[in-house]
């Protein structure tokens, strides 16, 4: 099997679909069970290779999912985890992936809070929870305001 040449046709066509090319490589990394720097360190993948008794079964698994992405299935979705921060979240279909936008918004809180007077209670109106962990890692204390439930539930104190 040559990873280069597969990986080198897979980015063309995520080119051609206007989709990052570096998403063939996370496929393909998933596929092995690496990191996606692992793909790049020879030891590594060689050795991972040697592991699977049928190479074309790697190959029919990259192509298979290398098939949905071009079809616009988020990556996240395909690969089963989201970055988020300093997190890694598993994800799948019925679960938002967050955004990058999301990300900027802990950061902008975090940044707001940093210098007031210790305990803050930060009041999150209807965010994904990946949210509130994230402020949780923080330390800060959280609270989420459900509007649907019009509840409010201290997750930390």
């Amino acid at each position: 099997m040559e990873i280069k040449a597969i990986l080198r046709a897979a980015k063309s066509q995520l080119s051609e679909s206007n989709i990052s090319e570096v998403d063939a490589e996370f496929l393909l990394a998933h596929v092995l069970g690496l990191t996606r720097m692992d793909l790049h360190n020879p030891v590594v993948l060689e050795a991972t290779l040697l592991g699977f008794s049928d190479q074309n079964i790697i190959e029919e698994q990259f192509f298979d999912l290398l098939d949905r992405r071009l079809n616009f299935e988020p990556l996240q979705y395909l690969t089963g985890i989201a970055g988020f921060r300093h997190l890694e979240i598993q994800v799948g279909p019925g679960v938002l992936v967050p955004r990058p936008e999301s990300e900027l918004l802990i950061d902008a809180v975090l940044l707001h809070i940093k210098n007031l007077p210790q305990p803050v209670s930060v009041v999150v109106l209807e965010l994904a929870p990946v949210l509130y962990h994230s402020l949780l890692l923080q330390r800060h204390p959280v609270h989420a305001l459900s509007l649907l439930r019009k509840v409010l539930k201290p997750l930390c104190g």
